[in-house]
């Protein structure tokens, strides 16, 4: 063979294995793959911000009085972020779930910088949870990092955080919510 069809063959297995290491990657960040979260709790108390703009997929505006005397799962994503978009059938999940339903909001803020953005990814893959667009995010939601979750209280007290992707309909996530709303 010549010298460039031997370039040709080795550029060619270079990328396929490229590819299956990043598809192997991918598969294993399935919701499931992930742990329950370990929420890092504030060393002092810290308020955070409540009552900022968010917008659902339809550009209806969020009513922050529907998180009176619940706690507030804040989860900050986009939908070019394979870790956030792994995630968030596991922040589905919890959102639906019945038995929490009157004492946990789920909110999944999406820092895309355009709503149609957030309004074509849920249409694409069939998605059905409670998802919305920041026009601004406020500071205290800045991180290094995304995914990034805030667990706070109906004061708007941060109980926990977590910069990174975990399963949150994890059984052991799911009674330490019951456990916090119970106290």
């Amino acid at each position: 063979m010549a010298k460039r069809q031997w370039l040709l063959v080795i550029l060619l297995i270079t990328v396929w294995f490229g590819a299956s290491r990043y598809n192997s990657r991918v598969s294993q960040m399935s919701g499931s793959g992930f742990s329950a979260p370990n929420l890092t709790e504030p060393a002092l108390p810290r308020k955070m911000a409540t009552g900022w703009t968010l917008l659902d997929s339809n550009g209806k505006l969020f009513d922050w009085s529907s998180t009176k005397d619940r706690l507030i799962l804040v989860n900050i994503w986009a939908t070019w972020c394979p870790p956030c978009r792994a995630e968030l059938p596991s922040l589905a999940n919890l959102a639906n779930d019945k038995s929490l339903s009157d004492e946990v909001v789920v909110l999944c803020v999406s820092t895309d910088d355009r709503p149609e953005a957030l309004k074509s990814y849920l249409q694409k893959n069939n998605l059905t949870f409670p998802a919305y667009f920041a026009p601004e995010l406020p500071f205290d939601f800045v991180t290094e990092g995304i995914p990034a979750t805030f667990l706070i209280n109906s004061q708007g007290e941060l109980l926990g955080s977590e910069v990174g992707a975990a399963r949150w309909d994890a059984p052991e996530f799911i009674q330490q919510l019951k456990n916090r709303k119970s106290k």
